[in-house]
């Protein structure tokens, strides 16, 4: 893991920032940091952001809600996920979610390290006004084995 055997440390503000769909995503943990095992990246979205549906093909993703409430939609099935919630979706499973409360904080877990590289060639350093780059958001998405299917659910 970069040859380092000493713990690595992250504190609150640390991180390389994308910005995405509205939101900030803080890389708290990189592939590059574990050898590609892990990935770990905070989330901080307002009411109603939210992801369109789509599938992971290489990587688990795995939600922990530290504040606020999500919603997740996987397949048929609608979650309420308030702070304290865990939620694993396993790669090949369509799902999407949406931020219910005023603001949400939550942690998202990649398993192997797939999401923080994706975020970084989707989303942009500084935040961005608008609606985000569609084609952009595509290639990264196709690059990274994330196949988007339709817009978010409501």
């Amino acid at each position: 893991m970069n040859g380092e055997s000493r713990p690595l440390t992250r504190h609150a503000g640390d991180g390389e920032v994308a910005w995405l769909v509205g939101f900030p995503h803080t890389i708290k943990l990189s592939g590059s940091d574990t050898d590609g095992a892990v990935c770990v990246v905070e989330c901080d979205a307002p009411r109603d952001a939210g992801t369109p549906v789509h599938v992971h093909h290489r990587d688990d993703e795995t939600f922990y809600v530290l504040d606020g409430e999500l919603t997740f939609f996987s397949d048929d099935e609608t979650i309420s996920a308030p702070a304290g919630t865990l939620v694993h979706l396993r790669r090949g499973v369509r799902h999407a979610f949406t931020v219910e409360s005023e603001r949400a904080r939550f942690l998202v877990l990649g398993t192997p390290a797939v999401q923080d590289a994706f975020f970084r060639a989707a989303g942009t350093p500084a935040r961005q006004e608008g609606p985000p780059d569609l084609e952009r958001l595509h290639q990264a998405a196709e690059s990274h084995g994330i196949e988007l299917l339709g817009p978010p659910p409501g």
